[in-house]
């Protein structure tokens, strides 16, 4: 059963939570770490940590206010080039290749969110650095989207799986599947499909809508 409004908020809140914990607890810890240093060369070095670390918590921000945030509501296009300035950050704070064959300069808002949660999708499958290839077709009124994880070992996890087909899976809807589900309501909103291809070494996340959504 489809979680109603106010459940799925709380898990996607959670889920966000759980991406800004790290990055954001490090910069406490640094912060600590350089209030209690004694001499030049730590403090520099606790800087440094402290600035890595805040690059990666902006990386993380800035692509899940795109994604799951208020960022793209509404009607109207996106430019294609600001989705890559935030797809690309975020993959490189995950140590992911990021390989950009979106073909368009602009897509609709709804699309664009599609695009991004088939990222934030894909790159949960990875186990080890890998390439991210996101890619765009357009033909016959549809919009084909396509997020596509290839590297050593990657797999899709069965509650993901099962999400991204609308269902909750063994383990139910939580805020570790909460964004596939996302997906999965984003796309069927927008009158497509969503389908997952798995095969050795590469998982293909591909959405098809109409361009008229």
């Amino acid at each position: 059963m489809i979680p109603d409004s106010t459940t799925l908020a709380a898990l996607i809140a959670s889920r966000i939570c759980h991406d800004l914990v790290n990055p954001v607890g490090a910069m406490g810890n640094t912060a600590d770490m350089i209030r209690e240093a004694d001499d030049a060369d730590s403090r520099t070095m606790g800087l440094d940590v402290l600035d890595n670390a805040l690059a990666k918590a902006l990386a993380r921000l800035k692509l899940l206010r795109v994604a799951l945030g208020s960022a793209l509501l509404g009607e109207g296009t996106a430019n294609v080039q600001e989705l890559h300035g935030v797809c690309a950050p975020y993959c490189a704070v995950l140590k992911r290749e990021l390989d950009w064959q979106v073909t368009h300069d602009e897509l609709p808002r709804v699309a664009s969110r599609v695009l991004v949660n088939l990222a934030l999708a894909a790159l949960d499958c990875f186990v080890r650095p890998g390439v991210l290839t996101l890619a765009s077709q357009s033909a016959d009124g549809m919009l084909t989207l396509t997020a596509s994880a290839a590297g050593p070992r990657v797999a899709m996890k069965p509650y993901h799986r099962a999400a991204l087909g609308g269902q909750p899976g063994e383990e139910g809807f939580t805020s570790i599947n909460a964004q596939q589900l996302y997906l999965f309501l984003l796309v069927q909103g927008a009158r497509g499909e969503l389908v997952a291809r798995e095969s050795e070494e590469r998982i293909a996340l591909e959405a098809r809508i109409p361009l008229s959504a």
